[in-house]
């Protein structure tokens, strides 16, 4: 197999500090090191931080959902409008704009992270390789461009995290215009039902669009630094989903592909069939690619006369 775990090790993504141990590659087919332990708790923090501002931006929502819902209901029921019920669903592109570019930042700032995650990785199997006086095969990608590469990602960021907003940001306002329409003509109006009927509704989308925006950041980084560092294959691994792994990812788990092939743009994570049924059917994928460098097809080096 193209991993092999010669130190036993634990993860425990929920407390990263109290994992052990590390993942170590043999040196055969090549030599290389990855600290799982780091990268777990580098990518719990990362997803914590996101969840933390998607919670932010919920209460926000709320908060400008049910400004305009007192407006209304403190009305003359017989002078409401559809035209005014149809405004309380009006999305705050002010609020929208800034949460949407704030989640984005985060999720770049774990490209970047990932990026020279990748290349340190590579960087210490090549050193390890040649120390070991063994052939090493390094061929840059033609025709990459890492600049381009990376902004079509952090375009791809953006547009994760404004969907993902966008769309809780509507199912909010849903629920309350139908707590709020429900109470017209109903004399006082109970706001607490309506603000209910948006504190109701699960953090769980909002937390799939953090999660995907961090893993989709740093697999793209891990990409970007990968190809540019000239790796020859990438293999697939589950091992840092946090015992939840859906048929899609389990049955890529362990796949190895070359770079720049058909097949790795479609293994490469996040996986776009991952869907958990315990999370309201939203793509919470938390695998990435560990990259290699070919040193099976390099030509030995020649002996001494």
């Amino acid at each position: 197999p193209p991993l092999a775990f010669v130190e036993a090790w634990t993860v425990d993504v929920k407390d990263p500090r109290a994992s052990q141990g590390r993942l170590y590659r043999k040196a055969t087919p090549a030599e290389a090191q990855l600290d799982l332990v780091e990268l777990a708790q580098e990518w719990e923090l990362a997803e914590a931080r996101a969840k933390k501002l998607m919670d932010e931006f919920r209460g926000k929502q709320v908060a400008h959902v049910m400004g305009k819902v007192r407006k209304l209901l403190m009305a003359n029921p017989a002078t409401i409008t559809d035209a005014q019920v149809e405004a309380l669903k009006k999305p705050n592109k002010r609020l929208l704009d800034e949460y949407t570019r704030r989640l984005s930042a985060i999720a770049a700032a774990e490209l970047d992270r990932g990026r020279a995650d990748v290349t340190a990785e590579l960087r210490f199997q090549e050193r390890a390789v040649r120390r070991a006086g063994r052939p090493l095969k390094i061929e840059r990608t033609p025709g990459f461009n890492p600049t381009s590469t990376t902004q079509e990602i952090r375009a791809q960021l953006r547009k994760i995290a404004k969907q993902g907003i966008e769309r809780e940001a509507g199912k909010f306002a849903d629920a309350a215009v139908t707590a709020a329409v429900g109470q017209l003509g109903q004399g006082v109006p109970n706001l607490q039902r309506v603000e209910s009927a948006m504190t109701q509704l699960s953090r769980g989308p909002l937390f799939a669009a953090a999660r995907q925006s961090v893993a989709t950041g740093l697999n793209g980084g891990r990409h970007v630094g990968a190809v540019g560092a000239g790796a020859e294959s990438m293999t697939y691994s589950t091992v840092l989903e946090d015992g939840n792994v859906c048929d899609a990812c389990r049955e890529d788990d362990g796949k190895t592909t070359d770079v720049g092939s058909p097949e790795y743009f479609q293994l490469r994570p996040p996986n776009r069939e991952c869907f958990s049924e315990t999370r309201g059917n939203d793509n919470q994928c938390r695998c990435f690619g560990i990259y290699q460098y070919d040193t099976e097809g390099a030509e030995a080096p020649a002996e001494a006369a």
